[in-house]
């Protein structure tokens, strides 16, 4: 298995939530602490992909060098900056992801592939999986095109999905005020986060 470089994006607007989501708790860490410490064991090197500057981040930060184009900028971003083939991916505001996931993926995708993501009960999860560095012309092609649909780019990519109904549930996105109280009541955890709300 190729030597992979892991990601975070984090770098959306948060305009449905009001706040930064990084920095949201969740058992009592901030979403990006929980996410980082759900990747580190898997990536030869972890990069986090936000236009946010975190004081105490203590890894590397890498803004989007073609703004406002959404998740696929940030892909696009950290692909260029990768100095392995592989970047496996997560989101920040996934905070059920589980380390079995992770591994179910990285064990089972192939690495001729150029894109590999998970499909759950509500589709393709396309911020959750494993890009190639080969995709950095493809996706330059695509948003020069002003097509900023990431799901657009499994066209022009070879492709490989995985089944991950069994995962399902593990695929919340924390987008809101009410997504995040959800999460936090469901898992007893409604402290010292977004209480104001």
């Amino acid at each position: 298995m190729n030597i992979l470089t892991a990601g975070i994006l984090a770098g959306g607007k948060s305009t449905r939530m009001g706040k930064d989501k990084a920095m949201l708790l969740y058992k009592e860490q901030t979403l990006l602490q929980h996410a980082i410490d759900l990747l580190t064991p898997f990536g030869k090197q972890l990069y986090v992909s936000s236009n946010v500057t975190y004081a105490d981040l203590k890894i590397p930060i890498v803004s989007d060098s073609i703004k406002d184009v959404g998740p696929i900028g940030g892909i696009y971003s950290l692909l260029k900056e990768i100095k392995t083939q592989k970047l496996i991916l997560t989101a920040v505001d996934t905070p059920l992801l589980t380390p079995e996931i992770i591994r179910y993926l990285l064990d089972t995708y192939d690495e001729k592939s150029q894109i590999t993501v998970l499909k759950t009960t509500d589709g393709l999860q396309m911020l959750v999986g494993i890009y190639d560095k080969s995709l950095v012309p493809i996706i330059e092609k695509q948003i020069a095109k002003k097509d900023y649909k990431l799901a657009h780019l499994i066209d022009h990519a070879k492709t490989q999905i995985l089944d991950a109904t069994s995962f399902s549930a593990s695929f919340v996105n924390v987008n809101t005020k009410g997504e995040y109280k959800k999460i936090m009541n469901a898992t007893n955890n409604f402290k010292g986060g977004l209480n104001e709300y």
